[in-house]
């Protein structure tokens, strides 16, 4: 597993930090694994990339049938002291495309995966409140799209909320994002920019 963290010292002088990774199961709360990088010269100008690498094993793989989700836990060590942190909730899967267009199609970690679901506007409109929609009730959207004994989703137009896709994640539903805004066209001109930082954002 590699894992990275781009920092910025703010400190006003230079320093030397390490970035420590912890996976743990989101269900059970088990701890997978623990490791940390190595120690890296942190100058005060520019922003500087930290690496960490280790083992992971026992991880249960994500699908649209068993969505097993993890909490990777990074915090970034200075003299041994915590001075910062985050946990990313993610899943592991590996995704194909294989044969040609009516002989193959997805499969997700080796598995043919039939997808049947839904094109939802990406701004998900609920009647009286719009967009203003608290977090459960992106729970909610999915665990019905789940119901409806669907796995897919293509957001229309423009790219999802992020809490639209982490449900997603939670409940099994793939989904399908276009690259910010509109798919009338493939444009060569200034709009193109914004959509390829938003395709190659990680």
């Amino acid at each position: 597993m590699n894992v990275e963290s781009e920092v910025n010292n703010e400190s006003g002088s230079a320093a030397s930090a390490t970035l420590n990774v912890k996976v743990v199961d989101a269900a059970t709360g088990t701890t997978l694994t623990s490791f940390a990088g190595t120690a890296t010269s942190v100058p005060t100008t520019g922003a500087t990339v930290i690496k960490a690498s280790g083992p992971l094993t026992g991880a249960k793989l994500w699908s649209d049938l068993y969505p097993n989700l993890y909490n990777v836990q990074t915090t970034l060590t200075v003299g041994g002291t915590v001075v910062n942190g985050r946990s990313t909730l993610t899943g592991f899967r590996q995704a194909q495309f294989k044969g040609g267009a009516g002989t193959g199609g997805v499969y997700i970690n080796g598995r043919f995966v039939y997808m049947l679901g839904f094109a939802n506007r990406s701004t998900n409109s609920w009647a009286g409140l719009g967009q203003a929609v608290p977090d459960w009730m992106h729970d909610f959207h999915a665990n019905l799209v789940r119901g409806a004994n669907a796995n897919y989703m293509r957001w229309m137009h423009v790219t999802p909320q992020i809490s639209d896709l982490r449900s997603g994640d939670k409940y099994g539903v793939v989904s399908i994002v276009p690259a910010a805004d509109k798919e009338v066209s493939n444009p060569t001109d200034a709009q193109w920019t914004p959509r390829m930082a938003v395709m190659q954002s990680p």
